[in-house]
């Protein structure tokens, strides 16, 4: 069963006047809204859920939606229709959630040199089924939040916004974003400083100059999952001066003109990063990473351009590069090496092999079968008496000399 709040004209008795409702968490019914925000032919309504008189009115629909937040501690405002104004709306130090029917017809339309929706120093609201829309042109930050934490994001939409970000964060933990899609001309996500533990599902980061920015490494824990990131003029996700394990799982990457991911800056032995399960196409070089202490690069997908993987010539650790599928020269599978770089099951990129070879007493040349020359080659004869000598290995063959008849087992690896 569902209910519609009262339109302009309509008697509201008591009796129904509660039976306004926000379909929060999956259309499960909640408490009635606050608030119903609505267009009465030019003039912008404030209904109160309660009474049903209207408490506030006015022809910028911004002013009237901050008259109720100013007035209220806690609450909801459902947004009805298409609404438009000139002014920021601010939610500072109160759990207000704002809803709608839907992002695609419960629309905030700004305009001018202002930002969208801020959320400061606030906690356990919910922001749903919208559509923030700026004018292209002036307009800065589309949804600022601040100093938040347990804010629940899901089905928004945030485009033509100009600034530093369509969505920015800063000192927000444990928030969660289910089909965001923010799009600005600089960026669609900006993680500032201490953003701990948030989470980003089936979220789109597309046409912007990145899809992502991570500014600064006091960020931890946060994922994208199931997010499309792609259509980015630069790299899909940029990483600055580090990030403590950020989670990239079962993320699309697709013709980002930059990298699909690129890490880089100074703070050595900081990043740790996990991308795994995700599909990257068509980025000249899919991911770039330098200075990090831990990479994990698992079961991805890589088609088309030139390199699936490089790692930078800074201060490297620890990488390991596992069951992924490439369609690229093996050879520019992985370019460049940190002082730990493990191999395992990739697809078409050889990392170890083995075999067996009777000795000649003079010098073989062996085929290794792997991508490239081998950091170690190991000779273990299988019957006493053998002498081994004379081992190097080149991109295609090792050599070695062991004594006639004698068989040994051989087994070289990256």
């Amino acid at each position: 069963m569902s209910w519609t709040p009262k339109v302009a004209g309509e008697t509201v008795a008591s009796a129904d006047a509660n039976l306004w409702i926000a379909a929060l968490g999956g259309g499960k019914p909640v408490q009635p809204a606050s608030y119903t925000i609505f267009l009465d032919g030019t003039t912008y309504k404030a209904r109160n859920g309660t009474t049903g008189i209207i408490d506030f009115s006015g022809t910028n629909a911004m002013t009237v939606i901050q008259a109720v937040i100013d007035a209220l501690t806690d609450g909801s405002i459902y947004i009805k229709g298409s609404l438009s104004g000139t002014t920021t709306l601010t939610i500072d130090g109160k759990r207000i959630s704002l809803f709608g029917d839907s992002m695609y017809s419960s629309k905030l339309n700004f305009s001018g040199n202002i930002d969208g929706l801020k959320l400061l120093n606030t906690s356990f609201l919910t922001v749903e089924n919208l559509a923030l829309i700026g004018d292209n042109s002036l307009c800065n930050k589309g949804l600022w939040m601040e100093s938040c934490s347990n804010i629940h994001v899901r089905n928004v939409i945030l485009e033509k916004w100009k600034d530093d970000a369509a969505l920015y964060m800063k000192s927000c933990v444990n928030c969660s974003f289910v089909n965001v899609y923010p799009a600005a001309s600089t960026y669609a996500l900006y993680l500032d400083t201490a953003n701990n533990n948030n989470h980003f599902y089936a979220c789109r980061f597309r046409s912007s100059t990145n899809g992502i920015l991570v500014n600064a490494h006091a960020n931890t824990g946060n994922g994208f999952h199931g997010c499309d990131i792609s259509a980015n003029t630069g790299s899909g996700v940029k990483i600055l001066n580090g990030s403590r394990k950020i989670i990239f799982d079962g993320c699309w990457f697709e013709v980002n003109t930059g990298y699909g991911i690129e890490a880089t800056g100074s703070d050595v032995n900081y990043l740790i990063i996990k991308v795994k399960d995700s599909v990257f196409y068509t980025q000249t070089t899919h991911i770039s990473l330098d200075y990090f202490r831990v990479a994990v690069v698992d079961h991805n997908y890589f088609e088309g351009g030139t390199t699936c993987l490089a790692i930078g010539g800074g201060s490297n650790y620890d990488i390991f590069i596992s069951n992924n599928e490439h369609d690229t020269d093996p050879a520019n599978f992985v370019t460049g090496t940190a002082l730990r770089t493990r191999f395992k099951s990739n697809y078409g990129y050889v990392t170890e092999n083995n075999g067996t070879s009777t000795g000649t007493g003079a010098e073989q040349t062996i085929a290794h079968g792997l991508v490239t020359t081998p950091k170690s080659v190991v000779i273990i004869p299988t019957a006493s008496g053998a002498t081994v000598s004379g081992l190097y290995a080149k991109d295609t063959n090792f050599y070695v000399t062991v004594t006639s008849g004698k068989t040994y087992n051989w087994y070289a690896s990256l």
